[in-house]
């Protein structure tokens, strides 16, 4: 599929309009409220790419798992936020920081 530009998660969301200070993270895992246009967006992400299986790669080396093909959902412990989905390693600008540092390569700990 040469020519081809494949969208992370995050950046459909960031691009169908959902505010980025809706996105939480915990270092890579991404954390985003439960709406019906949250849904939607996870739903074409999933129809985009053709993700048939309940596991897929995600960034090239981790992978996804979603029973029932969509990501698990919590109960924020922050008031007024509501459900969350949990969507580990999808959180874009934890993964730029990483490749900006080169920290791939380098050892994290002497």
């Amino acid at each position: 599929m040469e020519g081809v530009t494949t969208k992370t998660l995050y950046r459909m969301l960031l691009d169908s309009g959902i505010n980025e200070c809706d996105i939480h993270n915990h270092y890579s895992d991404m954390y985003i409220p439960v709406t019906e246009a949250s849904t939607a967006i996870i739903k074409a992400y999933v129809d985009t790419y053709q993700i048939k299986e309940p596991t897929f790669p995600c960034r090239g080396y981790r992978y996804l798992h979603w029973p029932r093909g969509m990501p698990e959902a919590f109960q924020s412990q922050i008031p007024g936020e509501g459900l969350m989905y949990d969507i580990p390693f999808a959180y874009d600008p934890y993964w730029n920081s990483i490749l900006k540092h080169n920290w791939l390569e380098k050892p994290h700990h002497k």
